[in-house]
């Protein structure tokens, strides 16, 4: 004794259907996964480098035995891997005016003006007043 409007879908249901679910996330179109990584191209170049220079730099140029230089890149890489998270966390739950990140970026930005001020790379080198002639 069922009717016909028990199975029937209603107008309310195909929309709900439609809708995306709660908490879930619309695709990324193609322009957006390309732009986002055009923006780590300079990062993974620098990465590329230096992993690539490392070794022959320390090695062959400071004459430095190829076992010390790959200890020490493992022994950074690990103090990096047991300080990040640490480092995250602390950051994660700072809650200051200046929102979570700015104050540790405001930080490292002051701490490193007096060594960038001093540095003799970051002016040009002045010129003597008697130039050959």
């Amino acid at each position: 004794m069922s009717t016909t409007s028990e199975h029937a879908p209603t107008a309310g249901a195909a929309e709900a259907e439609s809708q995306p679910q709660a908490g879930s996330r619309p695709r990324l179109g193609w322009p957006t996964m390309v732009f986002y990584g055009m923006g780590s191209i300079s990062n993974s170049v620098k990465t590329r480098g230096l992993s690539t220079f490392l070794m022959v730099f320390y090695n062959q140029v400071m004459g430095l035995p190829a076992a010390w230089v790959g200890l020490g890149t493992a022994m950074a890489l690990i103090f990096d891997a047991l300080v990040d998270p640490a480092v995250g966390q602390i950051s994660d739950n700072t809650r200051s005016r200046l929102g979570r990140r700015h104050p540790y970026m405001y930080a490292a930005a002051g701490a490193c003006w007096p060594r960038t001020a001093t540095s003799r790379t970051a002016w040009p080198a002045r010129r003597s007043s008697s130039s050959p002639s």
